[in-house]
């Protein structure tokens, strides 16, 4: 992917308005197999209308403060604010993004505790007459109730995720991991994507996604 293809669709994410945007939210595990190949189960979450709106609002942050888009390379250091970009079909993400935009969505949660394990959720943002844009974060464990700086507290009421500032069951953070749009990825936090050893870059045909816990 050269230079001028993602800087072309990084303008095109900037000049669109995203803190308007319909919000869709999904959670996915991730199951490793005994062929080391990976399956993922997606999720959707009902979330009452404060919470979509922090969703939009970190969604719309991040592309706010996201300078240059360079192409993605294993060995380029993070540079601040500047994203690395990789076509989606050459990551696992593209599978998931395949369930979301089927016909027939995902099954909705109905217990908190299938909210248990999961290893990221995903903000869909839609404007009309755009195509979406997907906002993405991995979960280090699973979600916890343990006090940390800055995080959004949820609670699981009536089968829909419902922010509270007091009462701490999930917790969603203010920082996106990776975005994509129109075929492309970009990594907003490549130094946390390695540290973990869990990147996304993975050949899709040795995936197998599936829309169920």
């Amino acid at each position: 992917m050269d230079m001028d293809n993602l800087k072309t669709i990084l303008d095109n994410i900037k000049t669109l308005d995203w803190r308007n945007a319909l919000v869709s939210f999904f959670v996915v595990k991730r199951r490793l197999l005994a062929d080391r190949s990976a399956e993922y189960d997606v999720l959707h979450v009902e979330v009452d209308e404060k919470l979509r709106k922090k969703l939009r609002d970190i969604a719309a942050g991040k592309i706010k403060q996201s300078n240059t888009a360079l192409e993605y390379d294993f060995n380029t250091a993070d540079l601040d604010d500047n994203l690395l970009g990789i076509p989606t079909a050459e990551t696992d993400l593209q599978g998931i993004i395949n369930v979301l935009q089927n016909s027939e969505d995902p099954p909705k949660v109905g217990q908190y505790e299938e909210l248990l394990g999961t290893s990221m959720y995903i903000a869909r943002l839609d404007i009309d007459e755009q195509l979406p844009l997907f906002s993405v974060r991995r979960v280090s464990d699973s979600w916890t109730t343990k006090k940390v700086v800055n995080l959004i507290s949820m609670v699981f009421r009536d089968s829909m995720l419902v922010d509270l500032d007091q009462q701490e069951i999930f917790r969603i953070d203010g920082r996106v991991d990776f975005f994509a749009f129109d075929g492309t990825l970009f990594i907003a936090d490549k130094k946390r994507l390695f540290r973990e050893r869990r990147t996304l870059v993975l050949f899709p045909d040795r995936n197998r996604h599936s829309s169920r816990l």
